[in-house]
């Protein structure tokens, strides 16, 4: 009898991490029904990571926070002991958005602001922990700020509206009626910089092309960063944008940091919360998995980390995706998804195809 640890992300825009994990268990019932099957669908810090934790939740609490474009929603306060735990995606997130019809130099993060004033009222004691990734938003998190009580300004001293385009002229920031946020961690899904650096294989401009920036106002994005990281360090507060993490979710990562937080992976923090390493102490076998296995996955995404859990405990491991970004292709990888098939198909296939290929797995070469 073999144990498996079905831990896999989600496949973004075909199912949940949830989904999939009963998928890939059905698969592995198909062929092996008397083995034993643990569940633990995953989450970075991004989108799917209050689905993840809701069910570990001593308390649920929900709030109304801004969009990226300034519409209502319901955003999601879950209570984890003496922690508090929200998902930036649900306000500013890539989701709410026509993916058609993307304007980044409209989007805000104020909602994630919102979403933290709302957290603090709910459970003033508790430990803020934002989880960051997922976002639509790529305004390095002055949106953020703003929503807390910031104010921009020029170099002339006069007021920046409170969006994206702040970026080009911001010389200073007033920062005295700034709401604290208390004890808080970011709990951030990549851990690439805010700013490019030789040491980091992606930084944030790498994510702007899926929220809307085009290839030729890259660079003005990147020198936006930096005039807000000078702005921010011109007004007492002073924070590396080349620091890994600061360029988690448009830039989020970095705004937190400057707000006082630490940081860390969101990986790290879910895998612990869901109690992975004893999960994976009694597996014989570990099956994670998301929609794009690439460089991203192992720059701290949930998949990544799983698999380097699972080598250093001597787990054999293998990674289920809709598609396999990497070159040389890994052998403990399997793409789902014929090369060259139209994307709305492939979404459509992917859970029976995820319960077809563990099948096969199982099959196969089960320990």
């Amino acid at each position: 009898m073999t144990t498996w640890l079905v831990a896999p992300d989600k496949f973004g825009g075909a199912c949940s991490a949830l989904d999939a994990a009963l998928a890939i268990a059905a698969g592995l019932r198909d062929v092996r029904p008397d083995d034993i099957v643990l569940l633990r669908p995953l989450a970075d810090g991004g989108e799917g990571l209050a689905d993840v934790l809701t069910p570990l939740a001593t308390a649920i609490g929900t709030a109304d926070v801004r969009d990226p474009h300034g519409i209502p929603r319901p955003a999601r306060l879950l209570e984890l002991g003496t922690r508090l735990i929200v998902e930036s995606a649900d306000a500013c997130g890539l989701r709410h958005l026509d993916p058609g019809a993307l304007r980044p130099w409209d989007a805000s993060s104020a909602g994630v602001g919102d979403l933290v004033q709302a957290g603090r009222a709910w459970r003033p004691d508790a430990r803020l922990c934002v989880g960051l990734g997922g976002s639509g938003t790529v305004d390095g998190g002055i949106g953020l700020f703003t929503a807390l009580g910031a104010v921009l300004r020029d170099r002339y001293g006069a007021p920046l509206a409170p969006d994206p385009r702040a970026l080009d002229a911001v010389h200073r920031v007033d920062l005295d009626a700034v709401a604290p946020i208390g004890p808080c961690e970011a709990w951030s899904d990549v851990d690439a910089p805010l700013l490019p650096t030789d040491g980091a294989p992606v930084s944030c401009v790498d994510f702007a092309a899926q929220k809307g920036v085009a290839p030729a106002d890259r660079a003005r994005l990147t020198e936006g960063w930096s005039r807000w990281a000078d702005a921010l360090a011109r007004s007492g507060v002073s924070v590396d944008p080349h620091a890994p993490g600061t360029g988690a979710a448009g830039g989020l990562g970095f705004a937190l940091l400057a707000l006082g937080a630490s940081l860390r992976s969101g990986a790290d923090a879910v895998l612990d919360a869901i109690g992975f390493d004893d999960a994976l102490t009694g597996a014989d076998r570990l099956i994670t998995g998301e929609g794009s296995f690439d460089a991203q996955s192992l720059a701290g995404k949930g998949p990544g980390v799983a698999l380097a859990r699972a080598r250093a405990a001597g787990v054999p491991a293998v990674v289920l995706a809709g598609r396999v970004r990497l070159d040389p292709v890994p052998p403990d990888a399997i793409a789902i998804t014929p090369p060259g098939e139209p994307l709305p198909r492939a979404l459509a296939a992917t859970l029976p195809r995820l319960r077809a290929a563990v099948a096969a797995l199982a099959s196969r070469d089960a320990p």
